[in-house]
């Protein structure tokens, strides 16, 4: 299936001796259907970076949003209180099952209607980004139903972008919140309504631009060697054990070699030893979503996909 096809090519590394991005055209898996796989490495660019790069071959030419960059006293200010509060947030507590994959991946793709989940964000009273991470907690358990070994919470590093107007597209220009999403069994409700509580911290800028900070600046000085370190002891299951992205994308209709570009799914790969990523990206109208799992978390990532939809349902 593509989705196999697409957790084989996200599991096998780029070859160093070469740009580290590849294209991959695929016909066959549908009648009249293309589906075009870019892959990019996190060096090269950001979610909305390599967005950003796949839109010189669309056309019309696609313009992406952008946050307006703080003054630098009150960014120099939310730094230095963000570094504070990352350091009160202290290590992830708890562990996924399915940590000692081998690089294999487990791979699913599911759309949903964006009407839907901002009309279940208003009934609620809550936001769409609180919607989908109450519903991938929620999709984790009903994927894993029979199987009583997952923690109170998970662990969760939700990306933001820290792009600036008139960013070029090129870098890793993001940096990271963990959040505690309500793992244990309750009433799906009862878990989106505890969710806010918790990704507060994503609504005040200061924990990312503490972590944006600590990955630009200090980490910059730093000698290689050093940095790879950082990198390894920071990034995976020490502090967190799922990955949950919500990007915002375009309305109206774009196309590439002059056919329509149908659906377009975002693909994380899998932080070290953290066997769950979830990128989310809105795309006229529908937010469409890509699972990657280790498999010992998730032997089918089909059924995760279906228990997102059962979960919103609820």
């Amino acid at each position: 299936s593509l989705d196999a096809l697409m957790a084989g090519i996200q599991a096998a590394p780029l070859p160093r001796d070469r740009p580290l991005w590849r294209a991959v055209v695929v016909t066959g898996f549908a009648p009249g259907r293309i589906a075009v796989l870019l892959q990019v490495h996190h060096v090269v660019a950001d979610g909305l970076g390599t967005i950003a790069h796949a839109a010189f071959v669309l056309e019309p030419e696609l313009t992406l949003p952008a946050l307006p960059a703080p003054p630098p006293l009150k960014r120099a200010i939310g730094a230095v209180v963000g570094i504070a509060q990352l350091a009160t947030d202290g290590p992830n507590r708890y562990r996924l099952p399915g940590r000692g994959f081998d690089g294999q991946r487990r791979f699913a793709t599911t759309g949903v209607p964006l009407a839907r989940l901002k009309a279940a964000a208003r009934a609620h009273g809550v936001r769409v980004s609180d919607v989908l991470l109450s519903v991938t907690a929620g999709a984790l358990r009903r994927a894993r139903t029979g199987v009583d070994d997952l923690p109170p919470v998970l662990r969760t590093s939700v990306p933001l972008m820290m792009r600036g107007t008139g960013s070029a597209a090129e870098g890793n220009v993001t940096a990271a919140v963990m959040i505690d999403l309500p793992l244990g069994p309750m009433p799906e409700t009862e878990r989106l309504a505890a969710t806010p509580r918790r990704t507060g911290r994503l609504r005040s800028p200061t924990r990312a631009l503490g972590g944006r900070f600590v990955m630009a600046g200090l980490t910059a000085v730093l000698p290689p060697p050093l940095q790879a370190w950082f990198a390894r002891t920071v990034y995976g299951e020490r502090f967190f054990q799922a990955i949950v992205s919500n990007m915002p994308g375009p309305t109206g209709t774009y196309r590439m070699a002059g056919e329509p570009m149908r659906e377009v799914y975002p693909v994380l790969p899998l932080a070290p030893r953290a066997p769950l990523a979830v990128g989310a990206l809105s795309w006229d109208g529908t937010l469409f979503i890509g699972v990657s799992a280790a498999p010992g978390l998730l032997a089918d990532a089909d059924r995760f996909a279906a228990g997102l939809r059962a979960t919103l349902d609820e």
